[in-house]
């Protein structure tokens, strides 16, 4: 789903955006870059300077909050 991210409507694309906000705090940018990219989390987290660790993090809660969303 978050891979075609450009391709989805505004609703989708908005409900991905704020869960990432959500999720991912002062990192949702890079939060953001890796679930709608096919982007590696090594490339991700260098141009972010972030650790592996965080994003890992945000990205669990990411989809977390996701699947609270979606039911």
């Amino acid at each position: 789903m978050c891979k075609r991210y450009r391709r989805l409507g505004k609703a989708e694309r908005t409900l991905i955006r704020e869960s990432a906000e959500e999720a991912g705090g002062l990192y949702k940018a890079a939060l953001l870059e890796f679930v709608t990219t096919g982007k590696g989390a090594v490339a991700v987290c260098s141009k972010h300077y972030i650790s592996e660790s965080t994003l890992e993090r945000a990205v669990k809660r990411f989809y977390v909050i996701m699947a609270e969303r979606l039911k």
